[in-house]
């Protein structure tokens, strides 16, 4: 029963992210002030009603885990696994990674996605061979464009070089998330779909959390598609 209240709660989550997906393309477009200002108030409402959602369906989701049994818990950890997401990224955007890192929080919370950066390597470990090991087993590698994620050779040449082959070759998706306005016009990502909505820079937003749940839409589309795909082959 537990997990059934969990999954009518994640229905109602999702409903509502939509919701907030077309509010905040409709204050986009609004030009005029005082309409802007009530649509920006249906927003803080709906994303009050999500966030209060959230703590719902995290209290509910450790519940039953504590009271399923080992048998059960044992066929939903092979039926559906976390998809593992590559950061590659500049160093010089470090901040807005960490921004999208805590809007991905309740995909994770939800066990659909589990992320790794640099950041995570520990002392003493070669940083090169890290790096490698997670760009080369990631599920999906996210692009974090820039003007330093063009200018970094280490981006463009290492990282870049394999995220491309991988996505060629079906064994990861790879997704551009634009951070910062940069002409990327015929880079070899550039055919693929890029986040957020239309490819609007982040900091081109007047609201940025909205370019963040915009992406973080598109990751959960990306990452149930794997996990089913997935699970068919098995």
């Amino acid at each position: 029963m537990l997990e059934i209240r969990r999954q009518e709660l994640l229905v109602r989550w999702d409903r509502l992210t939509k919701i907030l997906s077309e509010l905040t393309q409709q204050r986009d477009a609004e030009t005029r002030v005082e309409e802007q200002l009530r649509m920006d108030q249906r927003i803080s409402k709906t994303e009050l009603e999500r966030s209060e959602l959230e703590a719902q369906i995290e209290a509910l989701g450790e519940s039953v885990t504590t009271t399923s049994s080992p048998e059960i818990n044992t066929m939903q950890a092979e039926q559906i696994r976390p998809i593992t997401i590559f950061y590659s990224y500049a160093h010089e955007d470090q901040l807005l990674r960490d921004e999208l890192d805590k809007h991905l929080s309740i995909l994770k919370r939800q066990g659909i996605v589990k992320s790794w950066h640099d950041r995570n390597i520990g002392a003493g470990n070669e940083w090169a061979a890290e790096i490698d090991h997670y760009l080369k087993s990631a599920d999906i590698i996210l692009l974090l464009i820039s003007p330093d994620f063009i200018a970094s050779d280490y981006c463009w040449c290492k990282e870049l070089e394999c995220s491309m082959k991988r996505h060629t070759q079906a064994e990861a998706r790879v997704i551009p998330i634009m951070l910062r306005e940069v002409d990327w016009s015929g880079a070899p990502f550039s055919k693929l779909q890029a986040l957020p909505v239309d490819a609007k820079p982040v900091t081109s937003w007047d609201n940025q959390d909205h370019a963040f749940s915009d992406i973080c839409r598109g990751i959960r589309v990306a990452a149930q598609t794997i996990n089913r795909s997935q699970n068919t082959a098995y």
